[in-house]
C-alpha cells in the first residue's frame, strides 16, 4: 500500500485528531499516538483488546448513553459502508492512575470506513477530538457551571460584557430539538461586538475564565482602533506561538 516516498505509519501518527483503526468486530487494529495520550492507556492496552473492554465508560451512572451510541454508530459504518458522524458525547473514561475515580470528558467523534476491494467495510477508522473546554464554555456539565458564550461586547467606557444571557450547548449537543434561547443587549455609538471561535481563548489544561479575561483585558486596551488592526492585535496577542491545534476565527463590528 505504501507508494513512493510516501511513509504511510508517519501520515497516519500526523493525522490531526486521535485516530484509531478497528476491526468489524471493534478490536483496536491500531491507536495513533494522540488517541493514546487522550485515553491515557498505553499501546500494549490498547491494541488487539476490545474497545468496550478498554473504554467500557461509566458503571456508575445508569444514564450514560456514550457507549450505546458509539457501538451503534461503528456498527452502521460496517454495515452500510459509510462515514458516521456522531453528535457532541459525553463518554466516562476511568483514570489510569486512579482505579475507580472517573473524568467526564465531552468527544466528537467521527466514524469512517476503510474499505475493503469488493467495497465492504474492512475497518472501521474511528476519529476523536476532545471538546470538554468548549462545552464548559458553552455551559455543559464537565466540572465546571458558569456560562460563557463565544460573544463578547466592548462598550466605549472599556467595559468587556460576555453574552451569556442566553446560553445553550453547541448546536448538535442535544439529541432532541428544543427552543433555543435568545436575549438582548443595548449598545451605544462605539461599542465593538466580537464574535469568536473557541480556539482564541481555550488553552489545554488552563480554566476558560483564564482566557475570557486575556480576551477582555486585550479588547479593553485596543478598542479604539480600527477593526482590521484590532483584528490583528487579538490575534497575535491571544493566539499562543506554538501548540494551539484549534481554528481560530474572529469577527468584530464597530458601531
Amino acid at each position: 500500500m505504501n507508494g513512493p516516498g510516501i511513509d504511510y505509519e508517519a501520515v497516519f501518527q500526523a493525522l490531526p485528531g486521535a485516530v484509531a483503526p478497528l476491526t468489524p468486530g471493534l478490536v483496536y487494529a491500531d491507536a495513533d499516538e494522540t488517541f493514546l495520550s487522550m485515553s491515557g492507556r498505553t499501546r500494549e492496552q490498547v491494541v488487539g483488546r476490545y474497545l468496550f473492554d478498554v473504554l467500557p465508560g461509566n458503571p456508575e451512572d445508569p444514564t450514560a448513553s456514550g457507549t450505546h451510541n458509539l457501538r451503534a454508530s461503528l456498527e452502521r459504518v460496517v454495515a452500510t459502508g459509510e462515514r458516521d458522524s456522531m453528535a457532541l458525547q459525553r463518554y466516562d473514561v476511568e483514570s489510569p492512575d486512579r482505579p475507580g475515580v472517573w473524568q467526564e470528558p465531552y468527544w466528537s467523534p467521527v466514524n469512517v470506513p476503510l474499505l475493503a476491494p469488493d467495497g465492504t467495510a474492512a475497518l472501521p477508522l474511528h476519529r476523536v477530538e476532545e471538546v470538554t473546554e468548549l462545552m464548559r464554555a458553552r455551559g455543559a456539565r464537565a466540572g465546571d457551571d458558569r456560562a460563557r458564550v463565544l460573544e463578547a461586547f466592548c462598550h466605549p467606557d472599556g467595559r468587556v460584557e460576555f453574552l451569556d444571557r442566553a446560553t445553550d450547548p453547541p448546536l448538535g449537543a442535544r439529541p432532541e430539538h428544543v427552543p433555543r434561547p435568545q436575549a438582548e443587549t443595548a449598545f451605544t455609538d462605539g461599542a465593538v461586538p466580537a464574535l469568536y471561535t473557541d480556539g482564541l481563548v481555550e488553552r489545554r489544561r488552563e480554566d476558560i475564565d483564564t482566557g475570557l479575561n486575556r480576551l477582555a483585558d486585550a479588547l479593553a486596551r485596543n478598542r479604539t482602533a480600527a477593526p482590521e488592526a484590532l483584528a490583528d492585535i487579538l490575534l497575535t496577542e491571544l493566539t499562543p506561538p506554538v501548540g494551539n491545534t484549534d481554528d481560530t476565527a474572529l469577527v468584530l463590528i464597530h458601531l
